[in-house]
């Protein structure tokens, strides 16, 4: 087994990790979203040795973990989410030890962001039904123009209507 000798995030393939620009050591994880009234589930992949200390924030200011709120296994559990419980949440791991054998101890620590998004579970639906709106109407537009571009051959097809006028033929389309 790897040990690491400061907390680090591990990067699983599921996520997309970035810097945060605002604080040089806080990982900015991908946006959780939780339906109304289920459980939410935030990971903490938060390793090191010796075993980080981990504290858990809501915007900002310190979670209490109680009630409906619990942590195990690197997971922040919130039952029966509710509309005020969506907010930015901030897993903060530190831990100390030497650098040097006999040294002083160091502190490290590393922080990840992860923003909770409760709603329904139909949210999708909206951009969905607004891009098969918007085929529709280019599909429509498609065939409208070709149905243009044919009526208007038909019409200027002189030599067509030309020969039937002359063999005393009615043409099907466009007669005059």
């Amino acid at each position: 087994m790897f040990a690491y000798s400061h907390p680090v995030v591990k990067n699983n393939e599921t996520w997309e990790l970035k810097k945060s620009e605002s604080e040089p050591f806080t990982v900015v994880g991908p946006a959780v979203y939780a339906p109304l009234d289920s459980a939410a589930r935030i990971q903490c992949p938060i390793v090191g040795y010796p075993e980080p200390q981990i504290v858990w924030y809501k915007d900002k200011f310190p979670l209490e973990i109680e009630g409906r709120v619990k942590f195990t296994a690197g997971v922040l559990s919130i039952e029966g989410a509710q509309e005020e419980d969506a907010g930015v949440y901030r897993c903060e791991a530190t831990n100390q030890f030497p650098v040097q054998i006999d040294g002083p101890e160091q502190h490290f620590a590393v922080k990840l962001d992860q923003e909770l998004r409760i709603g329904d579970s139909y949210g999708w639906m909206l951009p969905l039904a607004i891009i098969l709106i918007i085929l529709l109407l280019l599909f429509l537009v498609i065939f409208t123009c070709q149905r243009c571009a044919k009526y208007k051959a038909d019409q200027y097809n002189v030599a067509d209507r030309e020969r039937a006028l002359h063999n005393d033929q009615v043409p099907l389309k466009n007669s005059v």
